[in-house]
């Protein structure tokens, strides 16, 4: 159980670091605005930021807390599989999310939403001037190489190792799972979690932006669209 508990808490860190990673690759790439900035005004999206990265991580440790309620069942290696499969599925959607917001920030001047997927044909992408798709390639792939790398090689051996878990534990993996909940939430209060808690300067958009996780912000936006897709669907007339 404690080794258990010991990967979870790991894993969750893993998320936490990747997705400042991911804030400061903003910073860098967004070079011009960000030197305009104090130091005061850089660090704080850093540490506001974390907030929202909790959040999303304890999204993505959904998987792993499901994935330990079943090891009661699966050998160790299945379950070594199935995680290493979902993490590096989850990486390469986070990583595409935030190499996509960095460039579409320049030009949009917000962080990525849904509206990235009204423009998706190949027009879109042909019109992106090349040595710039190069360079986000590049990104992208160090972001990648090394996040897999410190996953497959600091992180996931430690499954195949792990005791067996009795079932009557199985349970507790699910109490545990569901107190993911408040991380995502970020708060015991009713009001769910919104981009106003990374906010602080009151002239600069530039450095409030900053902190927002855009894998969040995507997600959100996301799950607002169909939401009202469903509702309008709701009160259509039927013909």
């Amino acid at each position: 159980m404690k080794a258990r508990l010991k990967f979870f808490g790991l894993l969750g860190l893993f998320w936490v670091c990747f997705f400042t990673v991911g804030r400061i690759l903003f910073f860098i790439y967004l070079y011009p605005q960000t030197v305009q900035l104090s130091w005061r005004e850089i660090l704080l999206p850093l540490f506001l930021g974390l907030r929202m990265d909790a959040a999303m991580a304890g999204y993505w440790l959904l998987i792993p807390g499901l994935l330990f309620i079943i090891s009661a069942f699966l050998s160790n290696q299945i379950i070594y599989r199935l995680q290493g499969f979902f993490t590096t599925l989850l990486l390469l959607a986070s990583s595409l999310l935030i190499i996509a917001d960095i460039e579409l920030y320049k030009h949009w001047g917000f962080r990525i939403n849904t509206t990235p997927l009204m423009y998706m044909e190949p027009e879109a992408v042909n019109s992106v001037n090349p040595i710039v798709l190069v360079i986000l390639l590049l990104i992208f792939s160090l972001l990648m190489l090394l996040s897999l790398y410190v996953y497959w090689k600091k992180l996931a051996p430690s499954l195949l190792t792990l005791p067996a878990l009795p079932k009557k534990w199985a349970p507790a993996w699910l109490i545990i799972t569901g107190l993911l909940i408040i991380p995502i939430r970020s708060s015991f209060s009713v009001a769910p979690l919104n981009t106003g808690v990374v906010y602080f300067h009151k002239t600069k958009a530039f450095p409030n932006h900053a902190g927002i996780n855009p894998v969040w912000n995507f997600l959100k936006a996301y799950s607002v669209m169909v939401k009202t897709d469903i509702h309008r669907l709701s009160i259509s007339p039927i013909n």
